[in-house]
C-alpha cells in the first residue's frame, strides 16, 4: 500500500516550471557503484535529462570562462548521447546582452543546458537581467530545453542564490555576518526558493538555517531551502515530480505556521519546529505538494512507535569544543563544579593521564574550586585497579576527557571495580561532565574515528564502538561545524553530522543534537549544554557562541542508508543516511528543550515577564496551565502540527487556568497569544 507524507504544505507554489531541471550538489560525476543500480551515481540522472530533450540533441556548457568540455563529450557518449558538446563562454554583460556569442543557447538542436561550478557570483552579471537569461528562461517555460548545473551552477536555479562564502560555524553564529550575502531572479526557475550545494561535504546544514532566517527578514518571504549532497541529484520533471539519484542525500528545510523566528545582526540563528524532508537515492517527490510518491526498494517504512527518551540517572554537562581551548570554558567548568557541591572531590577519566591538555584541566579544575582531582586512566589494564575503583567511589563528580572513544563505553559497561564504582555513584546522582568529542560518549553508540580522516563518512570507513546510553533516545554530535585550523577547513564535517545522521537511522524515532563548540576563529565563542534529571535540556554560550540544533524523528515515516561506494577500497557504501520527515530546532539560550515531551520551552517569556511557566496534564484530559503575574497574555491556543488551531481558551489575567482538552493520539502545539506577541511554548505529544 502506498503511503505518503504531506509536509505542512511543504512546497505548494514554490515552482513553476514546463522545462525540466536537473540540478547536482557537486563532486565528480562518473564515480561510484551501487549494490543496486547499475552504472555510477550520475548515470541514471544524465540518461533521465537525454530522455527527456533527445539523445540527439545538444549538451551546451555555459560558463563565464574558459571551459574545456572534452570529458563531457566522452561521458555522455558512453551513455548513448548522439548530439554534440558546445561551449559557451560568456564573460560579462555586454557578451550577455550580444546573442552572436551565444547562438548554441536558443539553437533548435540544444536539449541541454549545463552550468558548471565555481563560483557563483560570477554568474550574476550574465544571467540577471540580460538577454541570455531571458532567453534561457523563455526556452526553459516553454518545455524546449532541460537547465541544470552543479556546485555554484545548481546555485543559480533557485529564486534566491546565496553569494557569499560563509562557512557555516560562521552562518549560525550570526546570519548577518560580512560572508552572508544574497541576490534574487539571478535565473530564478525554482520560485520561492533558495539552493544550497556540497550540503553534507562541507557541513552547509548550518548554513540553510541562516538562509531561511535571512531571506524572511531580508525580503519577507518564507521560502524553501534545498540541499544538495554531493555526488546526488535532483531531476524535477515537467509535472513538478522531482526524483533523488546519486549517494546522497536531498535535504528540503521549510518553516511551519509553528515556527519562531529570531534573526538578527550580530545574534545567533534561533528558529524553532522547521520541518525537513529529507530524501534519498529513487525516492520520488511531488515538489507541488511536498507528498512523496514513492519510495525504492532500499528504504523501509517505519510503523514503531517512537522511544520514550528516558532522562539521565544524573545531571550531565557537555562542552561541545576542542579541549586545547579551556580559556573559553571557564563558566562551564563552573557550573559544573558547583553542581558537583562545596569544595568537591572529582574523578577525570582520560586514556593517558599524563597529557599536558589532561593535567591542565586538572589544575583548571581545582583553580575553579574542586578540593581534588583524581586522575583515573580509562584502559583495560588500569579498570580492575582497587585505589583506582576507591577514587571513583568517593568523587562527586566525574569528568571525561580524551578517551579512547573506541573502548572507552565497553570499559564502563563491564562488570571491573571501575565500572562497578561509577555506576554506582552515577545512580545515586553524581554529575558527569564530558569534553569535546568524549561528549559521544553519552550515546549508546559512539562513532570513534570521525577525526581519523577526513572524508570517512563519504568513504565507508566511519566505526561504532559502545557508548554508556546515559539518555535513551538522545544522540549527541559534538564540535559539529567546527571548521579545523587547516587546508580544507571543512575537513571532518561530513562525518560529524552526516555521519550522524546515518547513526540516527539505527534510532528511529530518537532526537540528534547538533553542539557546536569553539572554534579558532573567535573568542568567548564556547557552547555548552546541560541535562537535567527532569530531561530539561538547556543551552549556554559565550558572547560569540553558538546555538543548539535539534533533530527530532519523532514522527519519521522513512528511513534508508546509501548503497553507493565511492571508491575500491572503501570498507563499505557511503554513511549518508535519511530519516524523514523530521523537526528541527536551532535555539539560543532564550529557549530550552524539554526531551521527555519532545519541545521547545520558551524561557524568553520568563526574562520578558518574569514568567513562571508550568504547564500539568492532569486526569480526565485537564490541562493546568501556571502564569507569573503580568504575562501580557490573552488566549491558549492548542494547534495540530500543521498551525491549524483546534481549541482556544481565555485567559485575561488570570495566572492559573485549568483547561478540558479532548485527548487525541498525535502531536499538538500549545501557543500562547497576547496582543503584541505570539510564543509557542511547548509541544504536547500524546500516544
Amino acid at each position: 500500500m502506498k503511503r505518503y507524507i504531506l509536509l505542512l504544505g511543504l512546497l505548494v507554489s514554490i515552482l513553476f516550471g514546463r522545462g525540466y531541471i536537473l540540478i547536482d550538489g557537486g563532486g565528480s560525476q562518473g564515480i561510484g557503484t551501487s549494490s543496486h543500480y547499475p552504472g555510477t551515481w550520475s548515470d541514471s540522472a544524465f540518461k533521465w535529462a537525454l530522455s527527456k530533450v533527445g539523445y540527439s540533441k545538444n549538451f551546451v556548457v555555459v560558463y563565464y570562462e574558459n571551459y574545456n568540455a572534452s570529458w563531457w563529450t566522452t561521458y555522455l557518449r558512453g551513455l548513448g548521447h548522439t548530439g554534440s558538446v558546445k561551449v559557451v563562454v560568456v564573460r560579462n554583460t555586454n557578451d550577455a546582452n550580444n546573442p552572436s556569442k551565444w547562438t548554441d543557447v536558443y539553437s533548435e538542436g540544444t536539449g541541454i543546458i549545463w552550468f558548471p561550478g565555481g563560483d557563483q557570483s560570477n554568474y550574476v552579471p550574465i544571467l540577471k537581467n540580460t538577454k541570455l537569461g531571458d532567453t534561457i528562461k523563455t526556452r526553459y517555460n516553454r518545455g524546449e530545453i532541460c537547465v541544470g548545473g552543479t556546485s555554484a551552477g545548481a546555485m543559480i536555479i533557485g529564486e534566491y542564490v546565496s553569494t557569499g562564502g560563509a562557512w557555516p560555524n560562521e552562518a549560525i553564529r550570526d546570519p548577518y555576518n560580512s560572508y552572508m550575502s544574497y541576490d534574487r531572479n539571478v535565473l530564478g526557475l525554482l520560485e520561492n526558493c533558495l539552493v544550497e550545494t556540497h550540503l553534507a561535504e562541507r557541513g552547509r546544514l548550518g548554513r540553510m538555517f541562516a538562509h531561511l532566517g535571512r531571506i524572511k527578514n531580508d525580503y519577507g518571504e518564507e521560502i524553501s531551502v534545498i540541499g544538495l549532497d554531493d555526488c546526488t541529484a535532483l531531476c524535477i520533471d515537467s509535472d513538478l515530480s522531482a526524483t533523488v539519484i546519486g549517494s546522497g542525500s536531498v535535504t528540503i528545510l521549510k518553516s511551519t505556521p509553528s515556527t519562531n523566528w529570531g534573526i538578527a545582526s550580530g545574534r545567533p540563528v534561533n528558529l524553532t519546529n522547521l520541518w525537513v524532508l529529507r530524501a534519498h537515492d529513487r525516492f520520488k517527490i511531488n515538489l507541488n505538494t511536498g507528498e512523496i510518491i514513492s519510495i525504492p526498494p532500499t528504504a523501509r517504512a517505519i510503523n514503531q512507535p517512537s522511544p520514550q527518551i528516558v532522562p539521565p540517572p544524573s545531571e550531565i554537562y557537555l562542552i561541545g569544543g576542542k579541549p586545547d581551548q579551556i580559556s573559553d570554558q571557564n563558566t562551564a567548568l563552573s557550573q559544573f563544579i558547583s553542581a558537583c557541591g562545596p569544595s568537591p572531590v572529582l574523578t577525570l577519566f582520560a586514556a593517558n593521564v599524563g597529557m599536558d591538555t589532561v593535567v591542565n584541566y586538572k589544575n583548571r579544575l581545582i583553580s575553579l574550586g574542586a578540593s581534588q582531582v583524581y586522575l583515573v586512566p580509562l584502559t583495560s589494564s588500569d579498570v580492575n585497579n582497587p585505589t583506582y575503583a576507591q577514587y571513583v567511589q568517593n568523587s562527586q563528580g566525574f569528568v571525561f576527557l580524551k578517551n579512547d572513544l573506541q573502548n572507552a563505553g565497553s570499559l564502563l559497561n563491564s562488570n571491573n571495580l571501575v565500572a562497578q564504582s561509577y555506576r554506582e555513584r552515577i545512580n545515586e546522582g553524581v554529575p558527569q561532565l564530558f569534553i569535546g568529542l568524549d561528549c559521544m560518549l553519552i550515546n549508546d553508540s559512539v562513532l570513534y574515528n570521525v577525526e581519523s580522516n577526513d572524508y570517512n563518512a563519504y568513504y565507508g570507513d566511519l566505526r561504532m564502538s559502545k557508548g554508556l546510553n546515559l539518555v535513551p533516545g538522545l544522540v549527541v554530535a559534538p564540535a559539529a561545524f567546527v571548521p579545523e585550523n587547516t587546508s580544507p577547513s571543512y575537513v571532518y564535517l561530513e562525518s560529524k553530522v552526516d555521519g550522524h545522521i546515518w547513526l540516527l537511522t539505527r534510532y528511529p524515532g530518537s532526537v540528534l543534537l547538533l553542539l557546536e563548540g569553539a572554534s579558532y576563529e573567535y573568542s568567548n565563542d564556547e557552547t555548552w549544554v546541560k541535562i537535567g534529571r527532569d530531561g530539561i535540556m538547556r543551552g549556554y554560550r559565550g558572547a560569540k557562541g553558538a546555538p543548539l540544533v535539534i533533530l527530532d524523528a519523532l514522527n519519521n515515516q522513512y528511513s534508508a542508508i546509501s548503497t553507493w561506494t565511492m571508491r575500491s577500497s572503501s570498507s563499505g557504501p557511503r554513511q549518508n543516511g535519511t530519516l524523514t520527515p523530521l523537526v528541527i530546532h536551532v535555539i539560543d539560550t532564550t529557549f530550552q528543550f524539554d526531551l521527555l515531551n519532545r519541545g521547545t520551552l520558551d524561557v524568553s517569556v520568563e526574562a520578558e515577564t518574569g514568567l513562571n511557566f508550568d504547564l500539568q496534564i492532569l486526569k480526565g484530559n485537564i490541562l493546568r496551565l501556571r502564569l507569573g503575574l503580568n504575562h501580557g497574555f490573552e488566549f491558549a491556543k492548542i494547534c495540530s502540527a500543521d498551525g491549524k488551531v483546534l481549541w482556544s481558551y481565555y485567559i485575561g489575567k488570570d495566572t492559573e487556568k485549568f483547561f478540558s482538552f479532548p485527548k487525541r493520539e498525535g502531536i499538538y502545539f500549545l501557543l500562547l497569544e497576547g496582543k503584541q506577541r505570539q510564543r509557542v511554548v511547548k509541544i504536547l505529544k500524546f500516544n
